[in-house]
């Protein structure tokens, strides 16, 4: 069958989800493609390609767009529609007015693989874990407890289609899922959706990521790296040492990544400067201990946020502070 991905709008960093999705379907010998509404004609390419799927991936923003521009492909070309992402995630009521064939809900993968077998078996798909479709919403699947389990991404999807793979910076993720649940963070929904059903946070083990930093590396431009991980380390450990180790040695590109102010601690810091760590990504939110802890729900220790930033300063890596206004 032949797949092609949707996106509403590309920004500077590469839609993750849908290299994963495409790295699905090529397991499944399936043909996959890429599409950007904000630079690409989605009807021509309907026309050219012919696709069995599309496959409509959106975030928080963008619902109307991609809800037009599929309502207008399939007066072109007929296909079996589907959207996942955050919007269908965290807003799953909105499936009637999307007017797609089904909703993928949480973590993907197995419900992609399953969803397309299915269609290309030509039968229902309605009790496929993680699928909403007229008929019924199923409950999600159990997370994908070993994260090297997976296919490798399929980062050429996105960056051989697209002006990414001129730009200086590339993004990686090590890890799935964030410990903690702060009010006003989708991980809070997160974690009530995938109670019982496994670990929230995995990661994947040094060697698999450092092997696809060295092939995007290889491929294309990469003059520094962003870690886009909720949390890219809560504390030093065995596989913070791997990574020190291992990135210093066979990447020895710049690179940033999220850190807590409560979890910064010498250690921590000494191995992400081995690593070659530039900057770090905090967040105050409010310096407001009552605000932080009682309205945010930070769970974050009592900390002095000068003196954290001093040190890291001292360790040779910059800071990048979040703060929430009003």
């Amino acid at each position: 069958m032949k797949v092609l991905f949707v996106i509403n709008e590309l920004n500077y960093a590469d839609h993750i989800a849908i290299s994963y999705l495409s790295a699905i379907a090529k397991q499944l010998n399936h043909s996959t493609f890429f599409c950007t509404l904000d630079r690409n004609d989605l009807n021509k390419l309907v026309k050219e390609i012919k696709p069995d799927v599309v496959a409509y991936s959106i975030n928080i923003t963008g619902f109307q767009n991609l809800v037009e521009a599929n309502k207008k492909a399939q007066k072109i070309h007929e296909f079996v529609s589907i959207m996942g992402g955050p919007h269908a995630t965290f807003s799953p009521e909105t499936f009637s007015e999307s007017r797609v064939d089904a909703y993928c809900v949480g973590e993907g993968e197995y419900a992609f693989r399953d969803f397309l077998i299915k269609v290309e078996k030509g039968e229902a798909y309605d009790n496929v874990e993680n699928i909403i479709t007229r008929e019924r919403a199923n409950p999600v699947r159990t997370l994908i407890r070993n994260l090297d389990e997976l296919p490798v991404a399929d980062r050429d999807l996105v960056l051989s289609n697209s002006f990414l793979k001129n730009t200086s910076k590339k993004t990686f993720y090590a890890t799935r899922g964030c410990p903690f649940k702060c009010a006003y963070c989708c991980n809070n929904y997160y974690h009530e959706l995938y109670k019982g059903k496994g670990p929230i946070v995995r990661r994947f083990s040094v060697e698999r990521l450092i092997r696809e930093i060295e092939d995007v590396g290889r491929k294309y431009r990469m003059d520094f790296v962003k870690f886009g991980d909720d949390l890219f380390a809560m504390k030093a450990d065995d596989w913070l040492e791997e990574f020190a180790d291992k990135y210093s040695k066979r990447v020895n590109v710049p690179f940033n990544c999220y850190l807590r102010f409560d979890r910064a601690d010498d250690t921590l810091l000494k191995l992400l400067r081995k690593a070659g760590c530039f900057s770090v990504h905090l967040s105050v939110d409010s310096t407001s201990e009552h605000v932080r802890e009682n309205i945010l729900k930070r769970r974050m220790r009592r900390v002095d946020i000068e003196e954290v930033l001093r040190k890291i300063k001292g360790y040779g890596m910059n800071t990048w502070v979040n703060y929430m206004l009003a």
